[in-house]
């Protein structure tokens, strides 16, 4: 059984379970998390890489790069995994990803 974390400012573990409940089909729950996360951005710093992972795992490729985009102009810590990332899967196929990674210096 997923369940919310306690601390509802966690933003790593509303991520990871943001991305889980996507992943298992709960669209609704995993938007949820997500707009907690873009409510906490509003107040303090979120790393925008994390929303980015939330937008990947619901399949909005659109709002995910627009997040990788952001993640790379505020140099967010969690950018370094962009290459090794499984959350990031399914935007490996579009080229997008492929620029972003040229752009970063990430392309290897």
């Amino acid at each position: 059984m997923i369940s919310v974390p306690q601390n509802r400012d966690n933003v790593q573990s509303l991520s990871v379970l943001g991305w889980a409940y996507a992943a298992s089909g709960k669209q609704e729950k995993a938007r949820d998390l997500l707009n907690r996360m873009l409510e906490l951005r509003a107040k303090r710093y979120v790393d925008a890489y994390l929303i980015a992972d939330s937008y990947a795992g619901l399949e909005e490729k659109d709002k995910a790069f627009e997040w990788l985009d952001k993640a790379h102009e505020e140099r967010a810590a969690q950018f370094v995994f962009i290459k090794i990332d499984p959350w990031m899967e399914n935007l490996r196929s579009d080229p997008r990803y492929w620029e972003l990674l040229r752009r970063t210096g990430f392309e290897i």
